[in-house]
C-alpha cells in the first residue's frame, strides 16, 4: 500500500482487503489488492478496475481455505487526514448492508501520505445502522491484523 501512495503523485491509489474475521473480535488481513489496471483515481477519489479485483478476489478465495474472504477496502489520501469521507462512509454502509458482499462489518484501512513522506495509517469497522468507528491495528508478521472491538 504504502509503495503504490507513493508512486501515486498525489492521486488516491485503492484497493480490497481479504483475510478472516476471527471469533475473538479481531479481524486478519491477509493480503491487499491494487486497483487494476484499468482503474482511475484523482487527489479525492479511486475507482478501481472491477473485472480485475474481481478476478483477483476469485483467484485468491479458489485457493484460500474457505474461511478467507472479503474483509473490507483500502485507500489512501495524499495527506494524513485519515478520517473516512462521506463517499468513504456511504460505500462501505452499502458493503455492509449488501448481502452479496457476506461482510457485515466490512473494514476500511486509510493510508495518509504527506508530501514529505509522512506516513499515518488508520482503520475503521463498519457496520448498518451503527456509526462507524476507529479501530485498534497492529502489524504482525508482515499481515496485517487489525482489532475490531465486537
Amino acid at each position: 500500500m504504502s509503495e503504490q501512495a507513493a508512486g501515486a503523485q498525489g492521486n488516491e491509489v485503492c484497493g480490497i482487503l481479504i483475510g478472516y474475521f476471527r471469533d475473538d473480535g479481531t479481524v486478519e488481513v491477509t493480503e491487499a489488492s491494487d486497483a487494476g489496471p484499468g482503474a482511475k483515481s484523482t487527489p479525492t477519489g479511486c475507482w478501481r478496475d472491477v473485472d480485475y479485483v474481481q478476478k483477483w478476489i476469485d483467484e485468491k478465495l479458489r485457493r484460500g481455505d474457505e474461511k478467507l474472504r472479503y474483509v473490507g477496502e483500502w485507500h489512501s489520501h495524499p495527506s494524513l487526514d485519515t478520517r473516512p469521507s462521506h463517499v468513504d462512509v456511504e460505500s462501505l454502509m452499502g458493503v455492509a448492508s449488501s448481502p452479496n458482499y457476506l461482510c457485515p462489518t466490512p473494514v476500511m484501512v486509510v493510508l495518509g501520505l504527506s508530501t514529505q513522506g509522512e506516513e499515518k495509517l488508520s482503520a475503521y469497522s463498519f457496520a448498518v445502522e451503527k456509526p462507524y468507528k476507529e479501530i485498534v491495528w497492529e502489524l504482525v508478521n508482515e499481515t496485517g491484523e487489525i482489532r475490531q472491538e465486537q
